[in-house]
């Protein structure tokens, strides 16, 4: 959304530049628009491309923080029993302290 928005920006920036330069007639030419469509979309994919540079140690500190536990349903042979394994020992020990399964 924020590359759509810079993008957004820099199309409006190109109009303005546009105007200023050739005048208000230079908007009734395509090429113009052509110019004003291909900056707004080159500041999208440039906005885009330096936003998830630098939002990627980020997004790999929170998927370290907040993976998945590795929850595993057990098939079990007596009806009302169900069996979960837990890839984490620290969530399997929090699920059993918040399910009162502690001895």
């Amino acid at each position: 959304m924020v590359s759509l928005i810079i993008g957004l920006i820099a199309a409006v920036v190109g109009v303005i530049g546009v105007i200023v330069q050739q005048g208000w007639m230079a908007l009734f030419r395509m090429q113009s628009w052509f110019a004003v469509i291909l900056v707004g979309l080159l500041f999208v994919g440039i906005a885009y491309a330096l936003l998830w540079i630098a939002i990627l140690p980020l997004r790999l500190v929170l998927r370290a923080r907040l993976a998945d536990p590795g929850v595993k349903l057990l098939k079990s042979k007596r009806p009302g029993i169900t069996a979960v394994r837990f890839s984490n020992p620290q969530y399997a020990d929090a699920f059993r302290k918040a399910n009162s399964l502690i001895p």
